[in-house]
């Protein structure tokens, strides 16, 4: 009860395992400091909320005056121009788009006057058209972000510009959309609604409505056309969010003593095309009849065009003690088992390949040198059963 017995160390000679030894210290030291400062492990992060609501504006009146695509004389297959108002009829609404490219119209008729037989509907005209100028069509993108639980557990504004720190709409942000190779290709500044066009946001997916399609159905039939105007397109957009660009130790150290600013979330548009596939729905018009007895017609259209998934990612993050701990601990314990490692390689791959090593186990040796149990460090001794 009066002895405090420390770890007991061996120390090999061998100059294999002391340069493996230096070697995985020093690449666990360089782990360390990579996942602290470089990946920030310092911070924890919040899971993203929000929405996206696009509103069509409409295509000027100039372009649909003077605009004779190649395409509307492909095939014989005209064109017919739709308003926002028209065009809008198809969205789908809040993180979500729809624009049509192309129609396939069929009249089908029945002769099955009452109401409670069955009806028989046959084909009696068929046409194709085109949805000119919808890549000309304005768009206007409405959102706002929402960092869970971080706005909550923090001011709703403050004197600096009257906006939540983890909560805002896409107006009071700055942003970028993001071009193929990830340059940018349009800012958006602070205070302004996010616009494009819809040619703008395949651009940025590096395809246009004439590129052709790699859809399986592609150019199958006569009905299935070579181009994603006629087949149609899946485009996603990513609203990528971030702070963590600003969040560094000499922003957290500014911070402490109250004379760093604010770190404003800032995001980034990625707009990326769903390789093979293809996208189209189904539209009913039903037509009332001239007369009670008279024949019912109806027209299916058949529906092709473009639909853009908006989403949300990236990371918005904030300084978390018990987060850099983890961290901290995570890192340093690659030290132990760089230490487990050579042990198992030095007692069971050695002795398998016939290596020999110097071996000397060692152990501390401290005494108690007055009543007031100071301790003092003696040396070391080779350890033995009785020691």
């Amino acid at each position: 009860m009066d002895c405090f017995y420390t770890l007991k160390y061996g120390v090999i000679r061998d100059r294999r395992l002391g340069f493996a030894y230096y070697m995985l210290q020093v690449l666990a030291m360089m782990f360390c400091f990579a996942r602290i400062f470089v990946e920030q492990g310092y911070l924890e992060y919040a899971q993203l909320a929000g929405f996206v609501r696009p509103e069509l504006i409409g295509i000027t009146h100039r372009e649909l005056g003077t605009w004779d695509p190649p395409y509307c004389h492909h095939q014989q297959i005209g064109c017919v121009f739709w308003d926002a108002a028209k065009l809008s009829s198809n969205a789908l609404g809040q993180d979500s788009l729809r624009l049509p490219t192309r129609l396939q119209s069929s009249l089908q008729t029945s002769s099955c006057a009452p109401a409670n037989c069955h009806l028989n509907y046959t084909e009696t005209a068929r046409s194709t058209a085109y949805i000119a100028a919808v890549e000309t069509v304005l768009m206007e993108l409405h959102g706002s972000v929402q960092a869970i639980p971080f706005a909550a557990e923090n001011p709703p504004a403050d004197k600096e510009d009257h906006h939540p720190e983890y909560a805002d709409s896409h107006q009071h942000l700055h942003g970028a959309l993001l071009g193929p190779a990830e340059e940018v290709m349009q800012s958006l500044p602070k205070g302004t609604v996010d616009t494009f066009t819809l040619r703008t946001l395949l651009r940025a997916a590096n395809t246009s409505l004439d590129a052709p399609s790699d859809s399986p159905r592609s150019g199958v039939s006569s009905e299935h056309g070579e181009t994603f105007r006629d087949e149609g397109i899946i485009l996603n957009v990513d609203y990528l969010y971030s702070n963590t660009h600003c969040i560094t130790l000499w922003w957290l150290a500014l911070k402490l003593v109250g004379k760093a600013g604010r770190c404003h979330i800032t995001y980034q548009i990625k707009v990326t095309r769903v390789a093979e596939s293809e996208f189209e729905w189904k539209e009913l018009e039903e037509h009332t009849p001239t007369a009670t007895t008279g024949p019912k017609q109806r027209t299916v259209h058949l529906v092709h065009g473009v639909i853009i998934h908006f989403r949300r990612g990236g990371k918005v993050g904030r300084f978390s003690p018990s987060a850099m701990i983890t961290s901290l601990v995570l890192s340093l314990g690659c030290l132990s088992l760089a230490q487990v490692v050579l042990d198992v390689v030095w007692q069971y791959l050695y002795p398998l390949l016939g290596w020999k090593s110097n071996t000397h186990i060692m152990e501390a040796l401290y005494e108690s040198v007055d009543a007031t149990s100071t301790i003092k460090y003696t040396g070391t001794k080779p350890f033995t059963k009785d020691s």
